[in-house]
């Protein structure tokens, strides 16, 4: 998966997720989510916890 790719599947997601410019608001390493997801669309979250993670390093 790419950003991009990760990034688009978030935007036409059924539920919601607090964003910020775009991408999951990771606050105290915690996004708040609210709805269904299907499993595309919580694997494009690990993605972004993934490279949150990886920038931390």
């Amino acid at each position: 998966m790419t950003h991009d790719q990760a990034k688009q599947i978030l935007r036409d997601c059924g539920g919601n997720i607090q964003m910020l410019d775009g991408v999951p608001d990771w606050r105290a390493d915690l996004v708040v989510m609210d709805g269904v997801f299907s499993v595309d669309e919580l694997r494009a979250v690990l993605w972004f916890a993934e490279q949150t993670t990886e920038e931390q390093r």
